[in-house]
């Protein structure tokens, strides 16, 4: 039997294109021959132990928001902000909202993204992230990021840092710190992709 998610000939040693973790096409595929007949795994129940919890609520919203189901996602990213504010929730909310059209709304919760997030460091990198992801504040992702690398520097921080840094223009100084992120050839589809929008579709092959 052949795998219609693996090219013919591919070595089945070696990680899948980056490019199979971003087709549209593949992911209906998947959604249909694999998560829509199956059950996800999305947390411990340990984490959520009482019906109504912010976690469940923002778990719930991820998955409503996977599914395209707009309305749901922002039903349910809203309800577990009503609880705790967190920027997690509020980014899914907000987006949701952008789906549905409505920018009042999506400005709204974008204000509480930036409010939630002050202050708590563990957010800079997901910060970082979602402005550069929305083209929002480019200087002030960039800040995030660098303050990241410096205090906590990783693969992951360097991979945003470099993202950042794309985002805003600064190409150079991306491609740089992308191969920072990449100096342990790491496997993650997200950096990969990042890296090979910052240093070329050819990148990663010619390094190994």
């Amino acid at each position: 039997m052949t795998n219609p998610y693996i090219p013919s000939g591919a070595d089945l040693a070696s990680q899948l294109p980056v490019h199979h973790y971003f087709d549209p096409a593949i992911l209906a595929r998947e959604r249909s021959h694999i998560f829509d007949r199956s059950a996800r795994y999305v947390g411990h129940e340990k984490m959520v132990p009482n019906p109504g919890d912010w976690r469940t609520l923002t778990a719930q919203a991820k998955l409503r928001f996977s599914q395209q189901d707009w309305a749901g996602a922002q039903e349910s990213g809203q309800s577990s902000l009503k609880i705790v504010s967190t920027p997690e929730a509020a980014m899914i909310a907000a987006d949701s909202a952008e789906k549905l059209g409505d920018s009042e709304e999506t400005a709204r919760l974008r204000s509480l993204i930036f409010e939630s997030a002050t202050g708590a460091h563990q957010h800079g990198r997901s910060l970082a992230l979602y402005l550069a992801d929305h083209d929002l504040k480019p200087s002030e992702a960039v800040a995030l990021a660098e303050a990241e690398a410096k205090t906590r520097p990783s693969i992951e921080s360097y991979d945003a840092l470099a993202w950042c840094l794309f985002k805003a223009g600064r190409k150079p100084e991306a491609e740089a710190a992308m191969r920072k992120a990449l100096a342990r050839d790491t496997r993650d589809p997200q950096l990969r992709h990042h890296a090979e929008q910052i240093l070329g579709p050819n990148t990663l092959e010619t390094q190994r």
